[in-house]
């Protein structure tokens, strides 16, 4: 038989033929039948003596095989004699395949792998056939950030190629980057003695490592509370994540927080001014403390010299009159809460010299287990007795032989004076059974307090004796600088 390959040299078929007989060619001639379809013939010629030469070509482009036949006719057409001869084109060696893969391979990025050359139309598969790769299809991703991975491209057969695999082709592993992303990040500025949490996130979902340095202290993994050390300088809080074999390391995030000092406690008002008071009145004042941070705290709240008589701290002066009469503050104060402090100030004769500057003393807080102060407010009075007029020391009733009541006297608080004054019980002294008491217009009564530019009457009923004269006294006790204050009574039948 004839044979080749696909693509390989075309089959070049040749036969002669003739009667047998010896007496020249065949009357009929020669032809050639059988497949294949694409069989190219030449030309039967005639050759010496009785031969006659037929041949042809077969091409190599599709795998195939059959039978040709030689045929000798007679001069009527009949079938005078057939010569056959088999022939067979067997599948071919396809083209070079060649695989083309791009290097380095992040790790768990893919590629698109591609081919050329190759023949006919069979399918191309990738395979891996060694390192830390996959394919899918045509993607060939990294499962690794280091070594390499090997694939091979093979073009399946068909019906005229064998199949063939490319040469290996070796990919580099690249390890790939990473972000830190911070999700809950530091704020610009803490006080001291505070504290914040900060949280951050790798794009490679990897931990990430949490220092400080400066005024802070504080660490942890993928998140850490931070807590402030100092009132100055700055905070630094640094976010890493070194890698491992799969991404190599982040760039360091690093945030600064700026120190500040805790806020200050207050206690509102931060001074007050009791006023100018005559001896023994009072005058009250509610102040508020203020714990601004964080922190719950033990307190104890005070004014130093309080009650102590004649006693007085560096820079104050007469402080024992300032009392705290009431307050709602707990033995420790939370953070963010407040509480009210009531002070009251009753001057006595200790404060009189001190006119016109007055007395001084502080409300303060401290902390009570380490006694250290908070806070405090300065809490200034004055104290200043009236000097009063009395239009009447004396008076004396007209002659009459029954009982009168008259006004004896006009007591007057001067619009100059800055304070009240206070009467105490008013009282016949001397004279009982002859003078009393009486109520009339605007009359001056026991326990009332006349303010400047105030005044008011007293009033005595006289009771005329059975003979002669009779004297009395009208005692005013009172809180004026000009006191005691009397009013002389005399009256006859």
């Amino acid at each position: 038989p004839y044979t080749s390959t696909v693509g390989g040299t075309a089959i070049m078929v040749s036969f002669t033929c003739n009667d047998g007989s010896g007496s020249g060619i065949p009357s009929g001639g020669c032809s050639i039948s059988g497949t294949p379809a694409n069989y190219v013939p030449n030309s039967c010629s005639p050759s010496s003596g009785e031969i006659v030469t037929c041949g042809g070509t077969i091409p190599t482009s599709m795998a195939e095989s059959g039978t040709l036949y030689v045929n000798a006719t007679d001069n009527v057409g009949n079938m005078a004699m057939q010569y056959s001869v088999n022939y067979s084109v067997a599948p071919g060696t396809q083209a070079t395949l060649t695989l083309s893969a791009g290097s380095p391979l992040t790790y768990n990025t893919s590629e698109t792998l591609t081919t050329s050359g190759g023949s006919g139309t069979g399918a191309v598969t990738f395979s891996v056939t060694s390192g830390s790769c996959s394919v899918s299809g045509t993607q060939l991703t990294a499962n690794s950030g280091t070594g390499s991975c090997t694939v091979t491209a093979t073009k399946a057969a068909d019906s005229n190629y064998n199949a063939t695999t490319s040469a290996p082709v070796t990919v580099t592993l690249a390890m790939a980057s990473q972000a830190i992303t911070v999700t809950t990040p530091a704020p610009a500025s803490a006080a001291n003695g505070t504290s914040f949490t900060v949280a951050a996130t790798a794009s490679s979902s990897l931990a990430i490592a949490i220092t400080t340095s400066g005024s802070c202290s504080g660490s942890g993994t993928s998140s850490a509370t931070i807590t402030m050390t100092s009132s100055t300088g700055t905070c630094s809080v640094m976010f890493n994540q070194g890698g491992n074999s799969n991404y190599s390391a982040a760039a360091q995030v690093t945030e600064s927080v700026s120190a500040t000092a805790p806020p200050a406690w207050t206690i509102t008002p931060t001074s007050y001014f009791f006023g100018t008071l005559s001896l023994w009145q009072s005058a009250s004042e509610v102040f508020t403390v203020t714990n601004p941070t964080t922190a719950s705290t033990p307190i104890t709240v005070s004014i130093p010299g309080s009650g102590d008589e004649g006693g007085t701290g560096p820079n104050e002066v007469d402080p024992d009159d300032y009392v705290i009469t009431s307050w709602n503050c707990p033995r420790s104060l939370g953070g963010g809460k407040s509480c009210t402090v009531t002070v009251t100030w009753t001057p006595d004769s200790d404060d009189l010299p001190l006119y016109p500057n007055g007395s001084l003393a502080y409300l303060q807080v401290a902390n009570s287990s380490t006694r250290a102060v908070l806070a405090y407010a300065t809490m200034t009075g004055k104290a200043l007795d009236p000097t009063v007029t009395l239009s009447e020391t004396s008076y004396t009733f007209s002659p009459t032989t029954k009982a009168i009541t008259e006004p004896v006297a006009t007591l007057s608080n001067p619009a100059s004076n800055l304070t009240d004054l206070i009467l105490g019980t008013l009282s016949i002294s001397s004279g009982n059974s002859n003078f009393a008491l009486a109520t009339g217009s605007n009359s001056c009564t026991s326990g009332e307090t006349l303010a400047p530019n105030a005044s008011c009457t007293i009033y005595v009923t006289f009771k005329p004796p059975k003979s002669g004269r009779v004297t009395g006294q009208v005692s005013i006790p009172s809180n004026a600088a000009n006191g005691p204050l009397t009013v002389s009574l005399s009256g006859s039948e």
